[in-house]
């Protein structure tokens, strides 16, 4: 089954997009196997055995026991020091402002000039009491698109643009910049826009729809 809340998106998709998490894993997994081995380790026989018989048992055992600790704590200082690295580097990844605009005879207009750069932008738009945030890009093939700063899995955590790609501030999946305005998966919600002239129109009935996806506290 495939996660489906925002709780196990922020979970599944690091790991899923980031391979040092598989690698991660692995050593979680390996770790995890040395655990068992040690725990069903018995005791050697000593019984019978004396002198340097004896002691060469003890030692063995002894260094064996070593080894497993040792490798068992190197392999969760490195999943600690990792998963805390990427943690904090989740956390210090900031939203860009959103740029306030109002709703002027029914309808949002955004001058076309200042969204036509390839970049994200953000804008925040006050609907009875609730900031709805809404973000614009254009798409390779040049049209404007706009989108709610949120999606129906990971909700209003909202998005930042890393390279060529639209990245979830929650789960860390990369949005494909020409599938934006379509639904589904993480996907921003599309919001129906058209251009007139020389700004981009979004419909006041159309965003006030969104307004559900914020009324919990932003990010």
């Amino acid at each position: 089954m495939l996660p489906s809340s925002r709780r196990e998106m922020a979970l599944i998709g690091p790991i899923v997009r980031n391979e040092v998490f598989f690698f991660v894993t692995i050593l979680a997994l390996a770790g995890a196997m040395f655990l068992m081995e040690w725990r069903k380790r018995r005791t050697p026989e000593v019984e019978g055995l004396e002198g340097a018989a004896l002691r060469k048992v003890r030692w063995s055992a002894q260094r064996e026991k070593a080894w497993m600790a040792a490798s068992c704590t190197a392999t969760a200082i490195f999943i600690l020091a990792i998963t805390a690295e990427f943690i904090y580097a989740q956390s210090t990844t900031a939203l860009s402002a959103a740029t306030p605009v109002a709703v002027v005879n029914g309808a949002v207009r955004i001058p076309v000039g200042t969204v036509n750069d390839g970049d994200l932008h953000r804008f925040a738009i006050e609907e009875n009491g609730v900031t709805v945030r809404m973000i614009v890009i254009r798409k390779p093939d040049q049209t404007l698109v706009a989108a709610f700063d949120a999606c129906q899995i990971c909700g209003n955590q909202g998005y930042y643009q890393k390279g060529p790609n639209v990245i979830c501030k929650n789960c860390a999946s990369a949005i494909f910049v020409p599938s934006v305005g379509q639904s589904g998966g993480c996907n921003p919600i599309p919001i129906e826009s058209h251009v007139e002239g020389d700004q981009l129109v979004v419909m006041a009935d159309k965003l006030r729809p969104g307004a559900r996806y914020f009324r919990t506290a932003n990010p």
